[in-house]
């Protein structure tokens, strides 16, 4: 599928009047503070790669890693879904130099396209990917045997079905998941996850994987599928990970799917939620890490090592212990 027309994720967000990014970041992670003299590398990642980055992070700073001027490298990491990032990152002018974020991991770079669509194009010219997850159905294995899987494909259009029809649900489910099909994803105007799962419809209504444009938002056939699905959204959470931790904690008759990463539902699932790879496509989450270009050199030069340390082979095996897709094999 494709993201390339990165406008059409406000075209959606207006279809939904779906309005506003929240600001302010959450604390960071890790109490120590970086040692004397140290190149503080201050990032931003999105909510999916806090159980790698917390580890990889950490890891990293105990090495003691020094620059080329002999200098300890500490890189202090802040998670956030990549559309509240956005809003962030924009107001971070009025900010000294050493507050702001030298390191962002987007899900996708088009999150870096919009930054930049909305006057900001720092981290446009140096972005490397990290790991990949791809967008799933994240179902609960009851409920996904129930309507056939892993014989049977189950698509987005399917689910937004159940969700539009009790009596279908009822038919597949016997009753045993509650009256209603419910589904959850993340805000589409705060998180990558969130503004995919909306152009996956789209794009599975229209039959297509060319980019969404204006024209295809506006078709009958899409807003009808745009509306049956989120008919059934029961919750829009704030991030994705918060999405998968209440499925998990919750229950199925809390939720029975949630739109999600693989990987959220690989950390979460323990085996009774499974990642069902939509019947149509989905997209590929990439989460490139992006270096700011306004920054000092020595500080760029430091994000860099970060950088380099998480394309390594043990930051590389620690995000597929995370659940993650390696880059490096």
């Amino acid at each position: 599928m494709n993201w390339q027309n990165f406008r059409s994720l406000g075209l959606l967000v207006a279809l939904l009047s779906v309005t506003g990014l929240a600001c302010g970041l959450l604390d960071n992670v890790g109490t120590d503070g970086p040692p004397r003299g140290a190149v503080v590398v201050n990032g931003v990642a999105n909510t999916a790669l806090q159980p790698w980055l917390e580890t990889a992070v950490s890891t990293f700073n105990a090495s003691s890693t020094e620059d080329a001027n002999g200098d300890p490298i500490y890189v202090q990491m802040q998670y956030v879904e990549s559309g509240d990032a956005v809003g962030q990152l924009l107001g971070e002018s009025s900010q000294s130099e050493g507050q702001t974020a030298v390191l962002w991991l987007p899900d996708d770079p088009v999150w870096v396209n919009i930054l930049a669509d909305q006057g900001s194009n720092r981290f446009q010219s140096n972005c490397v990917s990290t790991v990949q997850s791809p967008l799933v159905i994240a179902m609960w294995r009851d409920v996904a045997e129930s309507l056939g899987w892993p014989g049977l494909p189950i698509g987005w259009l399917d689910i937004g079905s159940l969700a539009a029809d009790p009596a279908a649900w009822n038919y597949y489910s016997g009753g045993a998941y509650g009256e209603t099909f419910r589904l959850g994803h993340t805000h589409p105007g705060l998180s990558g996850s969130g503004a995919s799962t909306l152009l996956a419809i789209v794009q599975a209504a229209e039959a297509q994987t060319e980019a969404v444009t204006s024209d295809d938002i506006q078709k009958p056939i899409v807003q009808a599928s745009v509306g049956a699905f989120e008919g059934g959204v029961s919750w829009f959470s704030n991030s994705t990970a918060a999405l998968g931790a209440a499925m998990a904690e919750r229950g199925v008759s809390y939720l029975g799917a949630g739109i999600m990463y693989e990987s959220t539902v690989l950390q979460v699932g323990n085996g009774n939620i499974v990642p069902v790879y939509p019947l149509e496509g989905t997209f590929m989450s990439t989460h490139p890490a992006c270096i700011s270009q306004t920054a000092d050199s020595a500080t760029q030069a430091a994000a860099a090592v970060f950088r380099d340390y998480l394309l390594g082979d043990e930051a590389q095996q620690t995000a597929v212990s995370a659940g993650f897709r390696p880059v490096n094999s």
